[in-house]
């Protein structure tokens, strides 16, 4: 598996994910907000993933007999372990919206429906916001593990910045 092919099927199945959420939750399909989102959330996933798979397998001399992952490197670590988080944090955004608007959608208690929507109104525009932000700051952090490659059309992370700034 090629870090292209990561972002490339990442991006192709957005479909699906959007169609398995629009499943989940109902009338939150129809958000423009929330696709927007959903998208902005795999951008970032595919970036992270590009950015491992390249730290994990570019080596780099050092002064041992033998080369070193990148991956190794402190400030590597950290670049991941912010993308990482930056994407687990919109996840989890992402399910609690989707969780909210179900309960928005199908509980039986009137006071919970209520509290459920005025929650959804309020979470909406900032996982889009959170999102972008997210989508496109992994993409950056993933441009400059990738050094000079990444701002390359051989890898696809250049284009998951655009993409990124764009929606």
């Amino acid at each position: 598996i090629t870090s292209q092919s990561i972002y490339r099927s990442s991006i192709t199945r957005l479909h699906d994910h959007l169609v398995v959420a629009a499943r989940i939750t109902g009338q939150i399909h129809a958000s423009e907000t929330f696709h927007s989102a959903m998208h902005l959330m795999l951008i970032a996933a595919a970036a992270y993933a590009v950015a491992k798979l390249y730290a994990d397998e570019r080596k780099q001399g050092g002064n041992g007999p033998q080369p070193a992952a990148i991956s190794e490197h402190a400030d590597i670590q950290a670049m991941l372990l912010g993308m990482a988080a930056r994407l687990e944090t919109l996840r989890a955004l992402n399910f609690a919206v989707a969780n909210h608007a179900d309960l928005a959608r199908s509980s039986p208690d009137a006071a919970v429906r209520a509290e459920a929507a005025a929650l959804n109104g309020w979470l909406l525009p900032i996982i889009k916001t959170l999102g972008g932000d997210a989508g496109f700051d992994n993409a950056s952090d993933a441009i400059q593990i990738l050094g000079g490659a990444g701002y390359t059309r051989e890898w696809p992370v250049e284009q998951a910045l655009r993409d990124a700034r764009v929606l």
